[in-house]
């Protein structure tokens, strides 16, 4: 009885930790290095450059779901003209994207040695 309760312990304890971080909120320049579920909103995170973008994904095998969350990085820019910065950098292999939105950016996304399937919007 004691070794089929620790081998159930066990075995939740390895599932809690494959289990994705929900809600994260994220701020300028955050790097998202495992599986996340966004919290669903709108963020306003301004890229200042090309080199410095609002948001960086890096690793492998990680799933990130933006859950309908908007980043825009525009406020108070109107025309396309006028928008700067690169949204979302991604580097790495077998990175799932799903849901997400980037707006206001001259460069949404950019990828580098990614072989992973996507579900996203620029705009």
């Amino acid at each position: 009885m004691k070794k089929l309760a620790l081998f159930l312990f066990s075995c939740f304890a390895m599932a809690l930790t494959g289990l994705a971080q929900q809600n994260l909120v994220p701020t300028q320049g955050m790097t998202i290095t495992k599986s996340v579920i966004l919290k669903q909103d709108t963020f306003w995170l301004a890229a200042a450059d090309s080199l410095a973008p609002a948001l960086r994904i890096e690793g492998d095998g990680i799933t990130v779901d933006f859950n309908g969350a908007v980043i825009n990085g525009g406020r108070g820019k109107s025309w396309p003209d006028q928008f700067s910065g690169r949204g979302l950098v991604i580097k790495g292999r077998n990175i799932t994207l799903k849901n997400a939105r980037l707006r206001g950016f001259r460069w949404p996304s950019s990828l580098r040695a990614w072989t992973a399937s996507a579900s996203s919007t620029a705009t």
